[in-house]
């Protein structure tokens, strides 16, 4: 149970407290690391529960176990044998707590493929690396059309579909392509726009990028862009075309041009995968998150009333950073094996989208208003999009119960130096480089804390959850969603299912993809909402905490009604499966 909560302004014990922010702020400081703030150092406090070991260490038994019974039938060798330990070396890793060195055991990296062939001879290859984790869903349907236009409404990275408001001069889609499908024979392009029911995804930032390479071949990204539309009188997405470029000589395709098609849905998952995991996954939620965690510690004593209520959001964030940061994301590791480009060119795109992102910009309300999404009749079948509004609203109304309550004014907020401290580095430039936060880094209104808190607890575990576990149920089975092509796009409709089977990555890459995005989706500690009855000491702080969970509760019912009549559902935000913090 937390200690009594007071406001910095009406503490009656000012001395302890101030004490133990200055303690706080000798063990806690950010720092840059490849141009991106971090903490410098994390402690005890900010570790995960021992709930969280325990499913990091069933999710490493179960990888590990399908991993040995693939290499039983696969018929291959590979450069690096399994890692053996005796039971005893196995406890004294697991009591060490030295998890880089527990997942090097459960999660060892092959290498390349030594004896067998190291391409794919058919898709059943990639099916058979599942052994004894279950097969995605997804692995039965992701060449059909309708999976492809759901992606960009309930995949990995719902976060790119826009609206078109008029045609572009570079999208060379004409009427003619248009109209080609029976869902558009009698429509006319101007007039869906017009509509509203014409949406895009264009890939140009891709073009900074430069293609990373396999130690056998090379990798390939395009810079496609995609139309998609909603048919009169339906209710989802419809794909349309996809240019396979920005050049006005750049191949356009359609769903009418098979397997030339598949490889121009495969080239757009490789561009979008790699989006998604530099940038909306690692750099809008891990690394918005830490700077919050941060000056959560330097600048609010623990019994502040944010301090409590952040707290929790927290727990286990600053060592996953650390361990993503030591390990998964440097050269010749996990992030450098999947993704399509080189980890420089990843860095750099990370930084600009990190630095560049707008914090208020990014409310859920107004990020979905600014993409055209926020008209439910234009684009009625758009599942992230309904449940982050949901969850949303659940947070903000928690949020600003909480906040009317413990600042019984805005001058109450004004007068609160430690939060005014905290706003200021987060939003300092050359601290946690958070733009659009406040009002030029100051928060003088309880309106204006209500969104920022909002914010803080929606990305640490809602679009966290979006875009984390995910990667087991539409990713880790590599030909559904892949991050890199493994040859170019084609030039025209003459392409063989032999070249799409090309396109596709090795083998040694598909099996490091199920290892690691399978145990990055499997890891699911905590609940949001769920603070523990007996955490807040104020009774009635608890009477609204219980509320946010039976708000949550109806969100949950409500979502898994709609998920039974769907044939690939959307779990990833019903609350039962979103996770406090971002601890994986």
């Amino acid at each position: 149970m937390l200690k009594q909560l007071y406001l910095p302004q009406k503490d009656p014990s000012q001395s302890a407290r101030q004490a133990q922010l200055i303690q706080r702020q000798s063990e806690y400081r950010l720092v840059y690391s490849r141009g991106l703030p971090v903490g410098e150092k994390f402690y005890p406090r900010d570790t995960a529960g021992t709930g969280w070991a325990l499913k990091l260490l069933v999710a490493c038994y179960k990888n590990r176990s399908n991993l040995e019974a693939y290499l039983k039938v696969c018929g291959r060798k590979f450069t690096n044998e399994m890692p053996k330990k005796s039971p005893s070396e196995v406890a004294k890793l697991i009591l060490s707590k030295d998890f880089s060195g527990i997942l090097s055991y459960y999660l060892p990296r092959l290498g390349l493929v030594t004896e067998g062939s190291s391409r794919p001879a058919s898709l059943d290859e990639y099916k058979k690396i599942f052994q004894k984790e279950p097969l995605p869903k997804i692995a039965d349907h992701f060449m059909e059309d309708w999976v492809f236009a759901r992606g960009f409404v309930a995949g990995p990275n719902p976060m790119m579909l826009r609206r078109l408001e008029k045609p572009l001069a570079k999208f060379r889609v004409t009427n003619d392509i248009f109209q080609k499908g029976p869902d558009f024979s009698g429509d006319n392009l101007n007039a869906a726009i017009g509509d509203g029911r014409v949406y895009f995804v264009d890939y140009s930032f891709a073009s900074g990028l430069v293609n990373g390479k396999h130690p056998q071949q090379a990798k390939y990204l395009n810079c496609p862009m995609v139309m998609l539309a909603v048919p009169r009188g339906q209710k989802s997405l419809v794909p349309i075309a996809i240019q396979c470029g920005q050049d006005a000589d750049a191949p356009i395709f359609t769903p009418f041009d098979n397997w030339a098609w598949q490889m121009a849905k495969h080239a757009v998952h490789a561009v979008d995968g790699t989006y998604q995991e530099v940038v909306c996954h690692l750099g809008y939620t891990h690394l918005i998150v830490e700077p919050f965690a941060v000056a959560t510690r330097r600048h609010l004593a623990e019994n502040h009333p944010i301090y409590a209520l952040l707290s929790p959001h927290f727990e286990g964030t600053m060592p996953i950073n650390a361990l993503a940061f030591g390990r998964l994301i440097n050269e010749g590791q996990d992030v450098d094996t999947l993704v399509g480009c080189t980890m420089p060119s990843a860095y750099k795109l990370l930084g600009e989208a990190r630095i560049n992102f707008s914090f208020a910009g990014r409310y859920v309300p107004q990020e979905l208003s600014s993409r055209g999404l926020d008209d439910v009749s234009r684009l009625p079948d758009h599942p992230y999009r309904d449940d982050a509004t949901r969850v949303w609203g659940a947070i903000h109304d928690w949020v600003g119960s909480y906040v009317d309550y413990v600042y019984s004014s805005d001058l109450d907020v004004q007068q609160d130096q430690e939060l005014q401290n905290w706003a200021r580095e987060i939003a300092d430039p050359k601290g946690g480089a958070v733009k659009d936060l406040g009002v030029n880094g100051t928060i003088t209104v309880r309106a204006t804390l209500k969104d920022v808190l909002s914010m803080v607890i929606f990305t640490g575990s809602a679009q966290h959850a979006a875009v984390n576990f995910s990667q087991k149920s539409d990713m880790a089975f590599h030909p559904a969603y892949p991050l890199a092509s493994y040859r170019q796009t084609p030039i025209d409709a003459n392409a063989t299912e032999q070249d799409f089977l090309d396109m596709l990555a090795p083998i040694d890459v598909a099996i490091r993809s199920e290892q690691s995005l399978t145990f990055l989706g499997s890891v699911l500690y905590g609940r949001i909402g769920h603070y523990g009855l007996t955490y807040f000491s104020d009774p009635r702080i608890t009477a609204m905490m219980l509320k946010f969970q039976s708000s949550l509760g109806a969100i949950e019912s409500s979502i898994v009604s709609r998920n039974s009549q769907m044939t690939l559902p959307y779990i990833h935000l019903q609350p039962s499966r979103i996770p406090q913090s971002t601890n994986i």
